[in-house]
Parts: structure tokens; sequence; C-alpha cells
């Protein structure tokens, strides 16, 4: 059985504060914080494993979970905010993170 590498529970790019606060077979959904603007949103996206390769630096990558990236959202990544509303914002994050968990149940 191969490993992967899972996401991290909690990183920092920029001013902002990624928080996984769910995950499944499917789907995962992070708590996003910018601290410059006390905003916060949220990220929920579909499982995409990503193969090993070699980077043309020479970086072997291992066999992982992507994070998306920008051009991923509206895809297989949606990024949901509502305002200063963040708990309206969660709801909404839940509907659409338990949805993608149902889809991707194995039968």
């Amino acid at each position: 059985m191969k490993t992967i590498q899972e996401l991290d529970g909690i990183f920092t790019k920029g001013s902002k504060t990624f928080k996984q606060i769910k995950s499944s077979y499917s789907a995962y959904l992070y708590e996003v914080t910018d601290t410059e603007t006390d905003h916060i949103y949220y990220e929920v996206f579909e499982n995409k494993e990503v193969k090993k390769r070699v980077l043309p630096s020479g970086t072997l990558m291992s066999d992982r979970v992507a994070y998306p990236s920008n051009s991923d959202f509206g895809i297989w990544a949606w990024c949901i905010s509502r305002g200063s509303d963040d708990k309206k914002a969660l709801k909404h994050a839940l509907i659409r993170f338990n949805f993608l968990s149902e889809q991707g149940k194995v039968a």
C-alpha cells in the first residue's frame, strides 16, 4: 500500500493562517484567517492526489494530497465568504463539504 503525504493541519502563507477543521475521504475544509484584515473565510475542496515526480530543480516530490492553486477555485475548490459574517460562511462551507463527502463515499 502506498503512502500519501497528507495536508498540514495548520500552516501560514503571507498574512493568512490556514487551519484544517474537517476532512473526509473525499474532501477538506479549511478556515482561513487574514491577520492583516481580521477577515475569516473558508476553503472547501476535493481530495486530489498528486503522483510522485521530480521537479526541474531535481527535488523529489512524494505522492501527496494537493492543496488547490488559484486556478483550481471554481473547478474542484471553493472559497466561501460572507463578508464579516464568518458563522454564515461556515454554515455554507459545511453544506459544500458534506455534499462533496457524500459524493465521494465508496460503495
